[in-house]
């Protein structure tokens, strides 16, 4: 992935916005892919070198976090018969199949949860939900084409929602610019109308995160 590419530049931005998001909860985060710089964190152990995850965040618990910017989820059409898929209508979001192994594998490395965090900008909304009790992938149905894995949208919980309009003009706008200072403003204007819920979603993060932990 280039750097400066509209790829990389949506990866950034939302490594950014997700970390920021969870920090505004209280969490202390550390931003692994921004030590990496140009390329995927990784991280090396005695026997290999594996991709890591994003970050590390910290409040009553420690997690390991994951964060994948997607312009919009796939729809499931159910699949062939002989395959069993994503049912048919569900929404569904993808991650590379080696991504996933090296995830799995880095979690079992740190000993912590890994928290798969997805921002979906056609739903403006930020899901998220524990690698290990996502359950079990649906494959790739070209995997000589894309070595992907599925998991539908539900297994998902739904953190936070946006403005649509106001999280694709965050969006369009580099990460090189997006200082502290101004990631606190774009907090509060990208997501208006949750002012008013601020109690809810906050005990919603505090029962997630004991669920996640636990």
């Amino acid at each position: 992935m280039l750097e400066g590419s509209k790829s990389f530049n949506d990866g950034r931005n939302g490594e950014l916005l997700a970390a920021w998001m969870f920090r505004r909860e209280g969490f202390a985060t550390i931003d692994i892919a921004a030590a990496a710089a140009k390329g995927a964190p990784l991280l090396k152990t005695w026997e290999a070198t594996i991709i890591s995850p994003d970050g590390l965040m910290a409040r009553r618990a420690t997690f390991l976090y994951e964060i994948k910017s997607k312009r919009r989820a796939g729809k499931s059409d159910g699949g062939p018969r002989e395959v069993e898929w994503v049912p048919k209508g569900q929404k569904f979001h993808c991650i590379e199949r080696r991504q996933f192994l090296h995830y799995q594998r880095a979690r079992r490395s740190y000993g912590r949860p890994l928290i798969l965090v997805v921002i979906c900008m056609d739903d403006a909304r930020l899901i998220a939900a524990p690698l290990d009790r996502l359950g079990e992938p649906y494959p790739s149905l070209r995997p000589e084409e894309m070595d992907v894995v599925n998991f539908p949208e539900e297994r998902f919980s739904i953190l936070w929602s946006f403005d649509p309009a106001r999280l694709r003009r965050y969006f369009d706008e580099p990460p090189d610019v997006k200082n502290d200072r101004r990631m606190r403003l774009y907090l509060d204007w990208l997501c208006p109308r949750q002012q008013e819920f601020a109690l809810f979603r906050s005990d919603l993060v505090n029962r997630l995160e004991d669920r996640w932990a636990a």
